[in-house]
């Protein structure tokens, strides 16, 4: 594939994401950056058709901005289309491969397609190892980069690399609002069986990173835990083996390899509460114990 026949069309507003539009620009692809948040749809990104006919590539890369009518529209211009995602969606599996195994992350998968070498990443002036360990973040979290052998202090470098770029996206996680939530939210956290759930009222807080790196900082191993944030606007259920059991009950959406699920009532067209999932939860237990 061809970088300087490529379009890439990504939402860069996490780390993750940013990092595949800087890399793919230095390879000289053409990069259509969209100003959409997370949880980013193509049919919400107007005239991209339109941008994609007046562009010179062959080729239109779309990361994790799912939207099947605008995606077939692509295809008819004669793009030839390729989709690099990792999540689930209400409507749509995207964190599967065919056999049925979880993809890695975006960057993983960007990286892997443009076969991106470390001489290359070192050449462009990243480290590379914290590069692609972003990539291993957003799929597995800090379990995944212990996995790949990073120490604590690696970690502690790691993490500056990290909140580095967060900071030029203006990721949640480093606004001092949603910190100063989430520490709060925190200390007044609860037990439900073997989740913890952290609630924040606040309407526009968004706790969901700051809580689970306090948590991963705390007890350094996976914390099964349930989150509500912006006044049960959004919901989190993570480190669990009942991700996908609330995905096909609920809808909503997965992240981090099956292991995570999250609604979010601002976009979902049937509300879910906290009491709704604490339920489910509990009746799957029962019925887990059961032997049903």
């Amino acid at each position: 594939m061809n970088p300087a026949r490529t379009l890439l069309i990504v939402p860069p507003n996490d780390e993750e994401a940013y990092l595949i539009a800087e890399i793919g620009e230095r390879l000289g692809m053409q990069v259509y950056r969209s100003s959409q948040p997370h949880g980013a749809r193509l049919e919400k990104e107007p005239g991209v058709c339109a941008f994609i006919k007046k562009s010179s590539a062959d080729t239109v890369v779309v990361v994790e901005m799912p939207g099947l009518k605008t995606e077939g529209e692509i295809r008819r211009l004669g793009r030839h289309l390729v989709i690099i995602d990792h999540h689930n969606y209400t409507d749509l599996d995207r964190a599967h491969a065919l056999d049925g195994t979880p993809l890695p992350s975006s960057l993983e998968q960007f990286l892997r397609l443009f076969d991106v070498t470390d001489e290359q990443l070192d050449r462009f002036g990243y480290v590379p190892r914290f590069v692609r360990a972003v990539g291993l973040w957003d799929a597995g979290y800090i379990w995944a980069l212990f996995d790949a052998g990073f120490s604590r202090e690696d970690m502690e470098k790691f993490l500056v690399f990290k909140d580095e770029i967060a900071l030029r996206v203006g990721a949640a996680e480093v606004a001092p609002h949603n910190k100063e939530m989430a520490k709060g939210a925190w200390e007044q956290r609860e037990t439900f069986g073997d989740f913890l759930i952290v609630t924040s009222l606040d309407p526009i807080a968004q706790i969901r990173s700051n809580v689970s790196r306090l948590a991963a900082m705390e007890f350094w191993r996976p914390t099964p835990m349930i989150i509500s944030e912006r006044g049960g606007k959004r919901l989190y259920v993570q480190e669990t083996d009942h991700a996908l059991d609330l995905f096909h009950h609920f809808g909503g959406f997965t992240f981090g390899t099956d292991r995570n699920w999250g609604y979010d009532n601002d976009t979902e067209k049937v509300s879910c509460t906290l009491s709704d999932v604490k339920t489910f939860l509990y009746d799957t237990r029962k019925t887990h114990d059961a032997g049903i």
